[in-house]
């Protein structure tokens, strides 16, 4: 499991089924890959799961941030900070995110005159933290502590990784790299804290995430959140706009370069939206309908979050097996994105079964790249509107 989990998982889903259960240690481990029993867990019955023990390994880096906490505190956070990620909220940043698409392009133009190959995984990871970064914090940092916290995140996120991977181990065992995960962070909070500090002294005159965080009230309260919160939720929008969008694009132009004919369409598609080098505008992103079919198919056949953990409270009953109380539980979107009683021919790469035509045939939770139910990923709006944004500007030009 350590070294191939998806190729053990899919095996396991050939031999036995949709719902398979195995031990790690005396840890019994419940994988689910029916996109039913996914909703089951993630919407329907939602109120006896929770994200359990193993995100309980990124409290670290997240404190008590929208991605782990649970109860009246997520409700709570999530009612506050749901207007911040609204479409038309984020409308400001597409010129934010072109200027630093723009800064990043100059090395593609420099590989092409030197005819030297790029790694777009590497340059979707820079391109899209960056872009997250200025879009939380504008002109409050510079490009030198945009680079500090660049890597400062990439450190903590790669010991979160093996914390991930560890899940089983005692808080108290030493890991490999845990001191330099330490610095890594007090870096990142360092940053973080003179921003907010600054923001306090200068209310309402920056256009940007961390502003519409500051600005926002409980509706029930009229309380804003401190500055805890505020850091919080800042490291977890990093990691919602960052990781998870750059894989979700190396994927798309791996499947571009692989079909050259969609290719050539959604260049057409970008080309007669917004013909010359100029910014897109909002209208002109959101008009890309070919283009978020693609990044659709896309997150269909590569998720972002190919697996997530839920923990039961109580007992419950999945596909006629029972759950026990405090089952933890592994939800594989790869292959409830590819089960083959629930999409047509789902190895093939194919956006036209996400037309709207299409799309109208087939239940939601069939394909959920976001998450499902009350838990859907908060910035689904800003992560597509990114990915439809670099994918228009690169590929009106190479």
């Amino acid at each position: 499991m350590a070294s191939n989990p998806l190729g053990l998982f899919t095996e396991l889903s050939r031999e036995h089924g949709d719902l398979f259960r195995f031990d790690v240690g005396s840890v019994p481990i419940h994988v689910l890959s029916n996109p039913d029993h996914l909703k089951h867990v993630l919407a329907t019955n939602n109120r006896n799961y929770w994200k359990g023990p193993v995100f309980e390994r990124t409290r670290l880096l997240f404190g008590r941030g929208l991605v782990i906490s649970e109860g009246e505190a997520w409700q709570r956070q999530r009612r506050i900070m749901a207007p911040s990620f609204q479409r038309e909220r984020i409308a400001h940043l597409v010129s934010i995110m072109a200027d630093e698409i723009r800064k990043r392009l100059r090395r593609f133009d420099q590989a092409l005159d030197d005819r030297q190959p790029l790694d777009m995984q590497l340059q979707m990871m820079t391109m899209t933290l960056n872009i997250v970064i200025k879009a939380m914090f504008s002109f409050s940092i510079d490009d030198d502590e945009v680079e500090a916290v660049a890597n400062a995140f990439n450190v903590v996120l790669g010991h979160i990784d093996l914390r991930f991977l560890t899940f089983f181990l005692p808080e108290w065992v030493p890991l490999p790299g845990r001191h330099e995960a330490h610095r890594a962070l007090h870096t990142l909070d360092e940053v973080v804290h003179r921003v907010i500090e600054q923001r306090r002294r200068e209310p309402g005159q920056h256009d940007d995430v961390l502003e519409a965080l500051m600005q926002a009230r409980d509706a029930d309260s009229g309380e804003p959140m401190t500055n805890a919160q505020l850091r919080d939720e800042t490291i977890t929008t990093f990691f919602g706009g960052y990781e998870a969008t750059a894989n979700a694009l190396a994927w798309t132009w791996y499947l571009l370069s692989e079909h050259r004919d969609v290719a050539r369409k959604v260049q057409r598609e970008c080309l007669a939206s917004t013909p010359d080098d100029s910014t897109p505008s909002l209208a002109s992103l959101l008009a890309l309908d070919y283009t978020e079919q693609v990044i659709k198919e896309s997150m269909r056949l590569y998720p972002p979050f190919w697996i997530s953990f839920r923990t039961s409270y109580d007992e419950d009953t999945i596909g006629g097996y029972r759950i026990p109380p405090r089952a933890p539980l592994v939800l594989c979107h790869y292959l409830a994105h590819r089960h083959p009683a629930f999409w047509r021919d789902p190895e093939a790469f194919d956006p036209d079964r996400f037309s709207p035509e299409r799309s109208e045939q087939r239940p939601r939770h069939y394909d959920a790249p976001f998450g499902a139910g009350q838990r859907m990923c908060i910035g689904k709006h800003f992560a597509v509107l990114e990915m439809k944004l670099i994918i228009s500007m690169i590929i009106r030009r190479f």
